[in-house]
C-alpha cells in the first residue's frame, strides 16, 4: 500500500468514528454566568420583632446585565420571605423578624437561587449577600405591689344538704329555724377550703345541738368531721362509754400521732338545747359543754387544707337539730364561760357561720361570713399583724402606657415558682397566696416576672421583699414586714383606678382557685344503734370484714368490739361498713 492510500484509509476510519461514536470526542460546555445582588438596603437599620420593614436591591450578572423576573429569598432569623425582581431586575419587599429572635446586631440574608425547572439553572450561578441591622425589643414596664392581709381571705362557703336534711322552723335556739337531721344519711357538707387550713394556730368549732335520740352503749354520733384518709382526719362527736355519754375529739394529721380526748356529760337528755365547743388554744384542744370544760388534749399539729368535704351530722348519724354553727380562726374561749344569749355576729375571725333562718323545709342556707376585704387589706404598709396571706397586684404596659393584654405573669417566692396569672384586657393582673408557715425567719423575695417568651416586647420583672420576724408569744398573730424594690428602669406607681378593679379581680378570680369543691364517699365509721322514740333506726347495711385497725395504736381488733384490747381507746370503726357498690 502506497503512502497516499494509507492516508486515505486513516481519514476514512476517523470519519466513521466521528459519525458513529461522537462521545469519544470532547464536548464543548457552555460557560455559566456569574450573578450578583447589589444596592441592597434596609428601610431602617434598627428593626423590631413582628414589625414590617423593607429590603430592596438589584440582581444582575457580573457583566452588568439585569436579571428580570427572578426569584429572590430574604431571610430574617428563621423566617424566610419569597419575592421576585421586576422587569428592571429590582426587588422591594416587606419582611420582619419573628418574635423570639435574638436581640442585638444581626444580618438579613438575601439570596438569588436559579429556578431549578428552567434554563436558569444551567445559565446562572447562585449568589447571596446580607445587610446588617440591629434587632431591638420595645421595653415592657411591669408595675407590682403587695397587699398584706389581716387574715386569710374568708369566702362564703357553698352548703350542700344531703339525705333528707332540711330547715325546720318549729325548733331554733336563735332566729327562726334550725337544721333538722331526722334520718340516716342526713347531713350538710361544705367543700375543702384554705379557710380551714389552720396550721399550728388557734381555732374554734362551736354550735348549738338538740337531740331527738342519743347513742346506745358502745355507739356514737358525729357533730362534725373532715376525713381525707386514715392519716388525715378530724372528728368531733358524742360516744356512749359504759352507759355514760362523753363528748369526744380525735385528730391525726399527715400520718402523725393521734390526739384523742373525751369527757363525760353527766346530765344530758333529748329535746334540750346544748352549747358545745371545741377550742384549740396554745396547742391544746379543749371541749366545752354548756360553757364548762369537760376534756382537753395537747394538739399542735400543722393542719393543712384537707382535700375532702367538711361534714356536719354524720357519719355515725346525729338525730336532732343543729343551730348557729360557727368556725373561727381564733380561740373564742380559754376558760369556762357563760353560753351565748344572742345569735352570733360575723367578724374578721369567722370563717363559717350558719344561722339556718330560712324558709321551713328549705334545703339551702347562706354562709354569713364577712367578705368586706377593704376593711382588712393594707396597702404599702411596713408592718401588718395577723397576716398569713399576700396578694400581688400590678399591671404590664409599654413605655407609652399601652396595656400589654393577655400576657403570662409568673410569681416566684425565693426563686421558686409558686403560680401564674394572666393580664386582663386592661393590662392588670392579680395573684394571692398563703405564706408558708415553714418559711424561715428573715428577708424573703417575691419576684413578679414577665418572661416575654415569643413575644414582641422585652421581658421585665419586679422584686418585692418581705420579712418574717421572730414570732411573738401570742399564737393568734404574726407579722409580715413588706418593702418593695424594682428591677425595671421605670416603675410607675399603681393608681387608685387600677387598685379598685384589681381588688375586685382578687375576689372574683384569684382566690377562686383555693376553693374548688370535691366530694367523697362517707367514711366507714361507727354503726348507729340509737336509743330513740323515733321509728327510723332500721339498718339495711351489708356486712363488712370482721376486723379493723385501731385508729389510735394500729392493732387489729374485732369490728364489733367497743374498745381496743391493746390501748383501751374507743373503737371508732365499730359496726358494719357501708357497701362499697
Amino acid at each position: 500500500m502506497n503512502r497516499t492510500n494509507f492516508l486515505l484509509l486513516v481519514l476514512t476510519i476517523s470519519l466513521v468514528l466521528t459519525l458513529y461514536f461522537p462521545v469519544a470526542l470532547p464536548k464543548a460546555q457552555a460557560q455559566m454566568v456569574g450573578t450578583m445582588i447589589i444596592n441592597v438596603k434596609a428601610s431602617s437599620t434598627i428593626v423590631y420583632p413582628g414589625v414590617n420593614f423593607t429590603i430592596s436591591g438589584l440582581v444582575e450578572t457580573t457583566s452588568g446585565e439585569v436579571l428580570p423576573y427572578k426569584n429572590v429569598t430574604i431571610t430574617c432569623a428563621y423566617e424566610s420571605f419569597q419575592t421576585m425582581t421586576n422587569g428592571f431586575g429590582e426587588f422591594n419587599s416587606y419582611v420582619w423578624f419573628p418574635p423570639g429572635s435574638q436581640a442585638g446586631p444581626t444580618n438579613v440574608k438575601v439570596t438569588y437561587t436559579p429556578y431549578p425547572y428552567s434554563q436558569d439553572v444551567q445559565m446562572y450561578l447562585l449568589t447571596s449577600t446580607s445587610v446588617p441591622v440591629t434587632l431591638e425589643y420595645p421595653q415592657s414596664v411591669l408595675s407590682a405591689q403587695t397587699f398584706a392581709l389581716q387574715t386569710s381571705f374568708p369566702t362564703p362557703k357553698s352548703i350542700s344538704f344531703d339525705g333528707n336534711a332540711y330547715i325546720d322552723t318549729s325548733q331554733s335556739r336563735f332566729g327562726t329555724g334550725s337544721l333538722r337531721l331526722s334520718s340516716r344519711g342526713d347531713e350538710i357538707t361544705t367543700g375543702p377550703s384554705s379557710d380551714f387550713a389552720f396550721g399550728t394556730h388557734d381555732f374554734t368549732f362551736d354550735m348549738w345541738v338538740r337531740f331527738s335520740a342519743l347513742p346506745q352503749n358502745g355507739d356514737s354520733l358525729v357533730f362534725f368531721q373532715q376525713y381525707q384518709d386514715p392519716g388525715n382526719v378530724i372528728i368531733a362527736g358524742l360516744a356512749n362509754v359504759s352507759n355514760t355519754q362523753e363528748a369526744t375529739f380525735y385528730s391525726k394529721i399527715n400520718g402523725g400521732s393521734a390526739h384523742y380526748t373525751s369527757g363525760p356529760i353527766l346530765t344530758i337528755s333529748t329535746d334540750v338545747w346544748y352549747h358545745v365547743a371545741w377550742v384549740r388554744s396554745n396547742g391544746t384542744v379543749t371541749i366545752y359543754w354548756n360553757g364548762n370544760s369537760v376534756a382537753s388534749v395537747p394538739d399542735n399539729d400543722t393542719i393543712p387544707q384537707l382535700n375532702t368535704p367538711l361534714q356536719f351530722g354524720s357519719y355515725p348519724q346525729l338525730y336532732g337539730w343543729l343551730d348557729e354553727i360557727r368556725i373561727s380562726n381564733i380561740a373564742r374561749w380559754t376558760t369556762n364561760f357563760t353560753t351565748p344569749t344572742i345569735p352570733y355576729l360575723r367578724d374578721n375571725n369567722t370563717v363559717l357561720l350558719l344561722h339556718f333562718d330560712d324558709q321551713d323545709g328549705a334545703r339551702s342556707t347562706p354562709d354569713d361570713v364577712d367578705t368586706s376585704l377593704q376593711a382588712r387589706i393594707y396597702q404599702n404598709t411596713t408592718t401588718v399583724t395577723e397576716s398569713h396571706a399576700l396578694a400581688v397586684i400590678g399591671n404590664l404596659t409599654t413605655q407609652t402606657q399601652t396595656p400589654l393584654v393577655f400576657r403570662k405573669i409568673t410569681i416566684y417566692l425565693d426563686g421558686n415558682p409558686i403560680g401564674n396569672t394572666t393580664t386582663t384586657n386592661t393590662g392588670s393582673f392579680a395573684y394571692s397566696f398563703i405564706v408558708p408557715e415553714t418559711l424561715s425567719i428573715g428577708t424573703h423575695e417575691i419576684t413578679v416576672s414577665y418572661s416575654a417568651l415569643n413575644d414582641t416586647y422585652a421581658p421585665s420583672k419586679t422584686i418585692l421583699q418581705f420579712d418574717v420576724p421572730v414570732p411573738s408569744n401570742s399564737t393568734t398573730s404574726s407579722t409580715l414586714q413588706i418593702t418593695q424594690t424594682s428591677a425595671t428602669a421605670t416603675q410607675p406607681t399603681l393608681t387608685n383606678a387600677l387598685i379598685i378593679p384589681v381588688i375586685a379581680a382578687i375576689l372574683v378570680s384569684a382566690l377562686g382557685a383555693y376553693f374548688a369543691i370535691t366530694r367523697r364517699r362517707k367514711p366507714e365509721t361507727v354503726s348507729e344503734k340509737i336509743q330513740s322514740s323515733s321509728p327510723h333506726v332500721a339498718s339495711d347495711i351489708s356486712p363488712s370484714p370482721s376486723t379493723v385497725q385501731c385508729e389510735f395504736c394500729g392493732t387489729l381488733i374485732p369490728r364489733d368490739s367497743n374498745f381496743c384490747d391493746h390501748c383501751g381507746k374507743p373503737n371508732l370503726l365499730k359496726g358494719p361498713n357501708v357497701d362499697s357498690g
